[in-house]
């Protein structure tokens, strides 16, 4: 394990592993004292918790798959040891660890007796932590390739291994391991786009020839390509590496006019980074000094170590823009054509445009004249004329579906044609009875689903209501509270949730009595849905026993423990 150097590795993620905990559960004991940035703190605490579990876990995964000798067998162990990825990681891991522990010495003043001045200190400080979470993911998603990249391998393997061919289970492994390495490198891809990184030499540490390396991440990601392809592990790193696969062809879709029109190219995703023949640059100079801390100003960012091209702190602007001007590879010669035309092939054959192929042209179809353009227009039924659309109910009253317009006949005609005379309008009841035979769903016409538009809510005293028509009659009512639906809107707390949660619980297989505008109504018995065993929603099977209509709120509120009283 030493002659590999995954033990350093190791040693370093470990190191940083424990650096992003201990700043979690310092947030954390930070947010218990800021009511006012809790919810903030709380959430950024869970995050560098996250990547503290699943680096972890993944560089254990790793450790297990790696065997204790010498030299291992494994043709993707060699390709990895031979162009020194645990280095690379190993370097990210220890500029991130330095930044991690910055951020903890100044977490420590962050606490205040007034809770304002822990809040503006709070809002300052932010967007330092919030630049680490870029680079943590780099380091993140480069251990998980590597750990697919390494399953994928061994059941290729057992595969090959096996007399009558491979089994049903281990080609259902293999396709979904080769899709997660495709959204992993497509992962790697934005993250290098959001951080603007160019090719990173490494050093002589790194690099025991003394020579300019390929980018670790693009040796990486040509290795799995590779074996996502053919299954196989490429023989050396790539001088070229394009991310994005060939593109298909443009497919025609019908426009909101009726037009017919070409889909919209996408944007030119195609980064091949080639490391320089000549670099511009020492290498002594391309790596960063330990010391070198991220920019604080809240409106400005500088890509965080190990993304940094420049190694002095006090370099401006034009001089990072001309180095990284030198070090990226030029441009392909398009000839002026738009970026959409530009092939992946010309991009990787030495940026040479292809030369143009003989290409068959058909002869259009007979287009009809103007004229018969304009007899098909007068051939075509008119639109009808849109009516005004009338008043909407107030929220929460459920409108009863109309029938649609049947076709008007003769003696509907001639009545149409006599003068018409104003008439009032008859008030509008609906109170009426559902069939016998309707199904179970019309016999639940009450049913009433908190899933409503966001101003069906209300936010200033109660949490979630709706207005009930009920008629005449012993009828069947069922209401379903959703509480997922209230913590989106932040309408509710965590903890009021668990508290419904629990409430809903001790009802449940009970008769109860429901209290709703000044009336109290006897309902059936509580139940939590048949349908699944989640206890984010709540079934009522309300009876009620009232033989005049009424028209009331039943209300799931913040008087839960009101609402509901058990007989």
């Amino acid at each position: 394990m030493e002659i590999v150097g995954l033990v350093a590795a190791a040693l370093s993620i470990n190191k940083t592993v424990r650096s992003t905990a201990h700043l979690a559960k310092r947030i954390y004991q930070i947010a218990r004292e800021a009511p006012r940035v809790e919810k903030q703190l709380q959430r950024t605490a869970i995050q560098l918790h996250s990547f503290a579990t699943t680096v972890s876990a993944a560089w254990a995964s790793i450790e297990r798959s790696c065997p204790k000798e010498p030299e291992p067998k494994s043709p993707v162990l060699k390709y990895i040891i031979a162009n020194h990825l645990p280095a690379e990681l190993e370097y990210e891991s220890y500029h991130l660890r330095g930044h991690i522990r910055d951020l903890r010495d100044r977490i420590s003043t962050l606490h205040s007796k007034f809770e304002l001045l822990t809040s503006w200190r709070w809002n300052k400080m932010q967007p330092d932590i919030d630049m680490l979470f870029t680079p943590m993911e780099s380091l993140k998603t480069s251990l998980n390739l590597i750990l697919s990249v390494i399953i994928l391998e061994i059941i290729t393997v057992q595969k090959a291994q096996n007399n009558g061919g491979p089994s049903p289970e281990q080609e259902r492994e293999i396709a979904l391991l080769k899709k997660v390495i495709e959204e992993q490198i497509e992962t790697i891809r934005q993250l290098r786009e959001e951080l603007q990184v160019a090719p990173i030499l490494l050093d002589g540490i790194y690099s025991p020839s003394g020579a300019p390396a390929v980018d670790p991440q693009l040796t990486l990601c040509h290795l799995a390509r590779s074996m996502v392809d053919m299954e196989e592990v490429p023989s050396s790193p790539p001088e070229t590496f394009t991310f994005s696969r060939p593109r298909r062809r443009p497919v025609s879709y019908i426009s909101s006019s009726g037009s017919e029109s070409p889909r919209r190219p996408r944007r030119d995703t195609t980064s091949p980074l080639t490391p320089p023949e000549s670099p511009t640059v020492p290498l002594a100079s391309t790596v960063p000094p330990p010391s070198l801390r991220l920019s604080r100003q809240r409106n400005s960012y500088r890509p965080p170590l190990p993304f940094v091209v420049s190694s002095r702190e006090d370099s401006s602007e034009g001089e990072v823009e001309a180095r990284n001007r030198d070090i990226l590879p030029p441009r392909p010669e398009t000839s002026g054509r738009p970026p959409s035309e530009v092939s992946d092939e010309e991009v990787e054959i030495g940026h040479q445009p292809l030369p143009p192929q003989p290409q068959t042209t058909e002869p259009p179809p007979d287009v009809s004249s103007d004229e018969e353009i304009e007899v098909e227009r007068r051939t075509l039924p008119s639109r009808p004329q849109v009516m005004e659309r009338p008043p909407a109910p107030p929220a929460g009253i459920i409108k009863p579906r109309t029938p649609p317009p049947s076709e008007p006949t003769d003696s509907q005609a001639e009545l149409e044609a006599l003068p018409r005379t104003p008439v009032p309008a008859p008030p509008s009841t609906s109170t009426s009875t559902p069939p016998a035979d309707a199904p179970q769903v019309e016999v639940l016409k009450r049913h009433v689903s908190f899933e409503a538009e966001e101003e069906e809510v209300d936010r200033q005293d109660t949490v979630v209501s709706s207005y009930l028509r009920i008629g005449s009659g012993r009828e069947r009512v069922r209401v379903v509270a959703h509480i997922e639906r209230m913590l989106k809107y932040n309408l509710i707390s965590r903890a009021y949730a668990n508290r419904l949660r629990l409430e809903i619980e001790r009802h449940a297989g009970k008769t109860v009595r429901a209290h709703g505008g000044g009336v109290v109504q006897t309902i059936g018995t509580v139940r939590l849905p048949w349908y699944s065993t989640d206890r984010n929603s709540v079934t009522v099977d309300c009876y009620v026993c009232e033989d005049e209509d009424l028209e009331h709120p039943l209300t799931f509120g913040r008087s839960f423990g009101r609402l509901w009283e058990t007989r």
